[in-house]
């Protein structure tokens, strides 16, 4: 840390801390032990711990750590899950960008993200591998060596599948490759009983690890104040709308594809069961409309953006439905003019 640095630290003190502050945000998908970990390294029992499939985190918590940490005081920052239970990837985004806006305004100094993953899931969903490219979008190439890649509630003795699906998720480049490749760090961690020491000890070596890298912007932060972008324009917003509007495409070919057998199929049962995969299709429609909703309301600009789109296209617009809306908010965010359905 160069002198101009130290003494800018030392400015920032205030007679309620004798060392520099630093933050660091743990996030990851719901149930992956976010907040087990946070309350093991910091000893704070007001930390709500889920251990349903709901989140419990539905706003962000800033816990302390008690004592400092290789000379800095730490704030582990709980952010919910991006894929959370109750609002969604769009509010998930809201909150972690908002958190950085503000953390920027008010001088918070950034060690990291640790991004938690619960190392006996048998499978990456979709929505986890949107989580990662997300995480990639918003942290940007020069951040990746501030991320800490940590697989959780490994099984003692280890599981040889489990190792199996950490070396998967290392080497492929579409899970945790391209963050690896850019510097981004690995690590396990094997204790998630609340409150035990040996969890304690191992969190708060976790954190002594992310501390050694020197504080840094994400690819948000120096979108918003260095390129002068709105949070519409970034790079983190175009991934979620293009992530939701893809996710609609493929339930839309679904809900096709499975009335048409229905309607086809001269067996009841068989009848029956394609239904079922129609109605199932049209209901995750919705949950992806409710996302649209968030988004729009959540990111400031996305409504600025849907209105305008929708007053260029008239009623060119209402021919089209939501998935031409959709397309075509895609279509702006990536540089391309809008084309109206004939």
């Amino acid at each position: 840390m160069s002198a101009g640095a130290i003494d800018l630290e030392m400015s920032l003190m205030d007679g309620r801390h004798s060392c520099p502050k630093r933050y660091i945000l743990v996030t990851g998908v719901t149930g992956t032990g976010k907040s087990t970990f946070i309350a093991n390294a910091t000893g704070d029992l007001s930390v709500e711990i889920g251990h349903e499939l709901q989140s419990k985190t539905a706003a962000i918590q800033e816990v302390p750590l008690p004592e400092p940490v290789n000379g800095f005081e730490v704030v582990l920052v709980d952010m919910p899950g991006f894929n959370d239970t109750y609002e969604g990837t769009g509010l998930g985004l809201q909150l972690m960008t908002e958190w950085l806006e503000n953390a920027f305004k008010n001088l918070k100094r950034l060690s990291g993200i640790i991004y938690i993953h619960n190392i006996t899931d048998t499978r990456m969903l979709d929505t986890t591998v949107h989580v990662i490219d997300l995480l990639t979008a918003i942290c940007g190439e020069s951040f990746a060596p501030n991320i800490m890649l940590l697989s959780n509630m490994w099984s003692a003795p280890k599981d040889d599948r489990e190792i199996v699906r950490e070396k998967q998720l290392i080497n492929k480049f579409d899970f945790w490759g391209s963050l690896i490749k850019n510097g981004a760090r690995t690590s396990r961690y094997h204790s998630h009983k609340p409150f035990s020491e040996e969890s304690k000890v191992e969190a708060k070596d976790i954190i002594a690890k992310m501390l050694q890298i020197p504080h840094n912007l994400t690819q948000f932060q120096r979108e918003i104040f260095e390129q002068g972008k709105l949070p519409v324009q970034t790079l983190a917003c175009r991934t979620v709308v293009t992530y939701l509007h893809n996710a609609e495409a493929k339930l839309n070919k679904e809900e096709q594809e499975a009335t048409i057998k229905a309607e086809e199929e001269t067996s009841p049962s068989m009848k029956f069961v394609f239904y079922k995969q129609a109605e199932r299709a049209r209901r995750e429609k919705e949950k992806i409309r409710q996302e649209w909703t968030i988004l729009a309301t959540a990111i400031r600009g996305i409504g600025y953006v849907i209105a305008g789109l929708a007053e260029r296209a008239g009623q060119h617009l209402t021919c089209g439905g939501i998935l031409f809306l959709t397309e075509a908010v895609v279509e702006w965010l990536n540089g391309g003019d809008l084309e109206y359905p004939e």
